[in-house]
């Protein structure tokens, strides 16, 4: 059985003009850089599509893509699944090849400068669909990458993923405030939300470093600690009470 042409999404990529890092620093660049990102996205998307394979773009791509020139990332991260299973890497790499993607590792395809990474295969975070160009991008929602941001430096202390939450809170206009509450309290890290929304109100902020941000990072688990203490104690309290009681 033959399998689905690709040939006029490869002619749309070949269109596309390449790319190359370090990205010229202006405004202007950073936005077409954005733009072209998520018409890229969303054609590999429609190529997995034609050959029966689900793609989700995820990461710092989706902040690109609803922030366009107030971030840029050098990388489209695709989940890629085929009937929620993974897929054998023979119907992948067939896919990439057929749009010009050459295979740079074992997880990664470029083109014209294009970085495409699949991470995974597994996701069960919400999605929205949007159309670029005619094609369907399928993508996660963004209060799933901001919150993944949050969690990672709850977790890690990465400064860069806190500075790109920060931003998120700032300049997306649209934030589902239910949704995010909602993944905060699933992912443990409601402290940590308040404290970047609180920052990102603020008419005067600080000056956000690295060393700023540790700090308050510190601030926040000391605080956690304390709570589960005076928790701890209350339980443990409780349960004497009763034990005498009795």
């Amino acid at each position: 059985m033959n399998e689905p042409s690709l040939d006029d999404l490869n002619q749309e990529l070949a269109a596309i003009p390449p790319v190359s890092y370090p990205l010229e620093e202006t405004p202007e660049a950073a936005f077409e850089h954005s733009v072209r990102m998520g018409q890229v996205a969303a054609i590999c998307c429609e190529a997995f599509r034609r050959r029966g394979l689900h793609a989700v773009l995820v990461g710092g791509g989706v902040i690109e893509f609803v922030l366009p020139g107030a971030y840029t990332t050098p990388d489209i991260d695709l989940v890629v699944s085929r009937r929620s299973l993974q897929p054998p890497r023979p119907l992948v790499d067939a896919v990439f090849r057929d749009i010009g993607f050459s295979p740079n590792g074992a997880r990664h395809w470029v083109r014209d400068g294009w970085f495409v990474e699949v991470p995974d295969w597994d996701i069960t975070d919400p999605t929205t669909t949007v159309v670029v160009n005619g094609h369907e991008l399928q993508m996660v929602l963004p209060e799933v990458v901001l919150i993944g941001r949050l969690v990672e430096f709850d977790q890690t202390g990465h400064t860069g993923h806190a500075t790109q939450a920060l931003l998120m809170l700032t300049v997306l206009d649209d934030i589902d405030e239910a949704a995010l509450a909602r993944l905060a309290a699933q992912e443990r890290v409601e402290d940590f939300l308040a404290f970047f929304r609180e920052l990102a109100a603020s008419p005067q902020r600080p000056t956000i470093d690295d060393a700023f941000l540790r700090s308050k990072r510190d601030e926040i688990l000391q605080e956690r600690q304390r709570v589960a203490a005076e928790r701890r104690a209350q339980r443990e309290g409780g349960g004497q009470g009763a034990g005498t009681a009795g």
